[in-house]
């Protein structure tokens, strides 16, 4: 299953894309390509082995946005733990840019429904927690935790604490922490699930900004048909017990799209055909 995309818009200031860093230009890859081939994964339960994936397979290639929609308990979250090495695959295996993933690494970052910033650090601090161990120098890391908090809006609190932020400054806090390793690719697990429909609708548009001007590779999990419809290059739609790819369905609307036309509508219904929810009344499937 290959999906074909292109990177996003041109990007803003000096720090570089992915595929711009070093090390990138200096093997000639490094632009984000992301291939999952034949994965499957299973757990331990009450003393029996329960599937949660099952021959998953899957191309996306360097800039693409790609969302992932489907049911409760069909292995979203579990999938994106994989591609980011917080657990390894029992079956199949996972690449990035052709090398096969073995573990966490610096060109994989993940943000989750809750933020996760350390009560005690600033904003500052959180983000740049996320540099340790990368052998960067205090001068360097101190321009990219400015650079990144200014990328998402949020300059002017770097010295303000978690909890001194709103739901939604602390959500984009979470994702310039991810973005500060300057990642080939971002996985992003419910973002904004736990955000108010106002403060979501707002934030979708930021992360739309923030691909647009990075071009990284991202990987989004939701409940919400509409956002993944108004942010994706293509939506893909698993199933349950185990969790399988069911679907995938492009969306080849211009952007910024119009949540309310018939074509995006369309795709809407179309999607959810695919997750069995055919018959459902207006505004279900969405959450």
């Amino acid at each position: 299953m290959a999906i074909s995309t292109l990177p996003g818009g041109p990007t803003t200031g000096s720090w570089p894309k992915p595929w711009q860093r070093p090390e990138a230009v200096a093997t000639g890859s490094g632009n984000g390509r992301l291939a999952l081939r034949h994965v499957g994964k299973r757990y331990d339960v009450e003393g029996r082995r329960l599937a949660v994936l099952e021959d998953v397979s899957l191309e996306v290639n360097g800039g693409g946005f790609v969302s992932i929609v489907g049911p409760s308990g069909c292995g979203k979250s579990t999938l994106l733990r994989l591609v980011v090495g917080l657990e390894p695959c029992d079956r199949g295996e996972i690449l990035v840019d052709g090398t096969v993933v073995r573990g966490i690494h610096r060109d994989r970052s993940i943000a989750f429904q809750d933020h996760r910033l350390l009560p005690w650090l600033t904003l500052a601090g959180n983000v740049s927690l996320a540099l340790e161990g990368l052998g960067v120098p205090a001068a360097a890391r101190q321009g990219r935790v400015s650079e990144v908090l200014h990328l998402v809006g949020l300059q002017d609190f770097a010295d303000a604490f978690p909890h001194q932020l709103s739901g939604g400054m602390a959500q984009r806090g979470a994702i310039a922490r991810a973005l500060v390793r300057a990642p080939r690719i971002l996985l992003l697990d419910e973002p904004f699930g736990a955000l108010d429909a106002i403060t979501r609708l707002r934030l979708q548009e930021e992360l739309l900004r923030l691909w647009q001007a990075r071009g990284v590779t991202t990987l989004l999990v939701t409940h919400d048909v509409e956002e993944a419809l108004y942010l994706s290059d293509t939506v893909v739609v698993m199933q349950s017990t185990p969790g399988q790819i069911g679907a995938r369905i492009e969306v080849p609307l211009p952007r910024p799209r119009d949540r309310t036309g018939e074509a995006f509508g369309t795709l809407r219904r179309q999607v959810l055909r695919a997750m069995g929810e055919g018959g459902a009344l207006p505004g279900a499937g969405l959450h």
